[in-house]
């Protein structure tokens, strides 16, 4: 997953623009949560992910095509950190 844009303001318009593809989305969360894709075996390394992910998704899930899970991964945000995020962006 070496080949994922920053994870910056730009980043997160484009998102919002809906620029990015859902595929890209999906790695860039994936990523960020502590998931990491081994090639050679084919398998996702989880030993990253906070323990209440990993326990209930061994692998990462779809989220642009769950409604709970995307609700899962809101709530898990701290609301200061959402408040910070509507901040950087000017929303």
């Amino acid at each position: 997953m070496s080949n994922l844009p920053p994870l910056n303001k730009n980043t997160i318009w484009a998102i919002l623009n809906d620029e990015i593809d859902d595929a890209t989305v999906n790695k860039l969360v994936w990523y960020y949560l502590g998931y990491e894709y081994e090639g050679q075996t084919e398998t996702w390394n989880n030993n990253k992910v906070n323990i209440d992910w990993r326990d209930k998704y061994p692998n990462p899930p779809d989220f642009l095509e769950s409604c709970p899970d995307t609700v899962k991964l809101t709530r898990s945000i701290p609301s200061e950190n959402k408040q910070l995020l509507k901040e950087e962006l000017g929303c």
